[in-house]
């Protein structure tokens, strides 16, 4: 044992780590002895290190092969019964019962983290060998980078944080900016996070509301009661040129063949909160359809014009849908007069959004609903 220990005292000073992990294999049958051997070897581990640290702008020699595979790199976990690898990488500790909870004094506190940090090296170096064939972007001369005001911005908060680099005028102090008409809407597709969300809280018995930018990034997202979901100051700024989306629960207080259980389109509510926050779209989704309501392209009517062409298309669909209702009464078919109360309390707001639409020149969709 007295010469395999002073032949790994040896290796150490040189610092031939993959000669004591060999010697440390040769010997592993010996657990006294291997476990010795592994304190040899950690201490050239440290030593290594240490004059890593000492020299950062010379790091250590990392030509030896390491079978990076073979090691569980991460935080150390349940000891190995026999350590097979000769050296601690944190999951190496040759004791049946025990942790080896020993750290290193170096840079690193494990062997682990050595090694994780040296295949971020070797990674990054690479990488560097081989750069992109693309060339970086040249900023030309005579330009500069303006922040917009929140009112100069035609797309959600989250999507335009800078207007891209624009030539300067030498006869103005002033950056020009080209922007679309006032109340022209840019084309925009829902994002599908907005789909991904309304799958998520259809089934819900109470309202939740959440809001994106144009490219599909949350700005919020808020539960609310069994039948409604307050905003606050705040939250309505953040609203302008987004797509907001909820869900209407009613409808799962229903069941087929009741025309209800589909759920309802907008409420009066809903529309009104598209107007007043200059919504790019507002959408809802129930237990039988997605409803969608899309900026006209003149943009909305004030939010006074808006609940007033709600309450007089509202009124409108209620005249008619009483006059057919009254039509099944005095023919005395009170199964007929039953089922086209339902279906007038099922269809109401879809037909007043409808109507409200075609006023406003909105664009306004009831599809039946599908999974994303």
């Amino acid at each position: 044992m007295a010469d395999v220990l002073k032949q790994a005292k040896s290796l150490r000073g040189k610092g031939d780590i993959k000669g004591l992990r060999q010697l440390a294999q040769k010997h592993q049958g010996d657990r006294k002895l291997a476990r010795r051997i592994g304190w040899q070897i950690e201490g050239a581990l440290l030593d290594a290190d240490k004059a890593e640290s000492e020299a950062p702008k010379q790091p250590a020699d990392m030509a030896e092969p390491v079978d990076f595979a073979s090691i569980r790199i991460g935080k150390p976990l349940k000891v190995q019964r026999k350590c097979k690898k000769g050296f601690p990488c944190g999951n190496s500790c040759i004791s049946r019962l025990k942790v080896c909870r020993k750290k290193l004094e170096g840079q690193y506190e494990t062997a682990a983290q050595w090694l994780r940090a040296k295949q971020k090296q070797r990674k990054a170096e690479r990488q560097r060998s081989q750069p992109d064939a693309t060339p970086p972007a040249v900023k030309p001369p005579g330009t500069k980078l303006r922040k917009l005001s929140p009112d100069e911005m035609t797309l959600g908060p989250g999507d335009l944080l800078t207007r891209p680099e624009q030539p300067v005028n030498p006869l103005k102090s002033e950056i020009e900016i080209e922007l679309p008409p006032p109340g022209v809407v840019p084309a925009f597709k829902t994002p599908r996070q907005v789909l991904a969300l309304e799958d998520r809280i259809r089934k819900q018995k109470f309202e939740s509301a959440g809001l994106y930018d144009s490219k599909g990034n949350q700005l919020f997202f808020k539960d609310g009661e069994s039948s409604s979901v307050g905003f606050t100051r705040d939250e309505v700024r953040q609203m302008k040129n987004c797509v907001l989306t909820h869900n209407h629960p009613s409808g799962w207080k229903h069941e087929p063949p009741n025309p209800r259980h589909k759920g309802n389109s907008f409420s009066p509510e809903d529309l009104g909160l598209a107007a007043a926050a200059n919504l790019a779209e507002i959408r809802a989704v129930s237990r039988g359809y997605r409803f969608s309501m899309r900026r006209p392209e003149n943009g909305w009517p004030r939010w006074e014009e808006m609940d007033s062409a709600v309450e007089e298309e509202a009124a409108t669909v209620r005249k008619r849908n009483t006059k057919r209702i009254n039509a099944f009464l005095s023919k005395g078919d009170f199964e007929g007069y039953a089922a086209a109360i339902d279906d007038a309390e099922a269809s109401h707001w879809h037909e007043v959004a409808t109507a409200v639409a075609k006023r406003i020149g909105a664009e306004y969709t009831r599809e039946d609903y599908k999974p994303l």
